[in-house]
């Protein structure tokens, strides 16, 4: 499961980062990168309690990405829709009042 916490993070990153959407800076700090889940694993193997550590990384790990990815791409596709909506009205707009609304100055008459 922590393979898939961290695949799922990685895909949603990518897929991003191809649109030009750039994931929050404090998501990869949160995550703890690959060197501090390495060494809280090692710890906890040599602690003997690798399998509470695991489930509670992955548990934390889980909420942190999935959270975070939904959040965000709900915040997108809102944006995406106003800016639709936005599109719309232009559309429907006479090409006076979008004249005016794109230089800021009306056609004198």
């Amino acid at each position: 499961m922590l393979l898939y916490v961290v695949g799922y993070h990685t895909y949603d990153t990518v897929y991003r980062t191809r649109q030009s959407i750039w994931p929050p800076t404090w998501v990869f700090m949160a995550g703890l990168g690959w060197e501090v889940r390495l060494l809280i694993i090692a710890a906890g193997a040599a602690l003997g309690v690798l399998t509470p550590v695991l489930y509670a990384l992955t548990a934390y790990l889980l909420v942190l990405f999935a959270v975070e990815s939904v959040t965000s791409w709900v915040r997108l596709d809102k944006a995406s829709a106003q800016a639709s909506a936005d599109a719309e009205q232009d559309l429907e707009a006479s090409p006076e009042d979008a004249l005016e609304q794109a230089t800021g100055e009306a056609e004198k008459a």
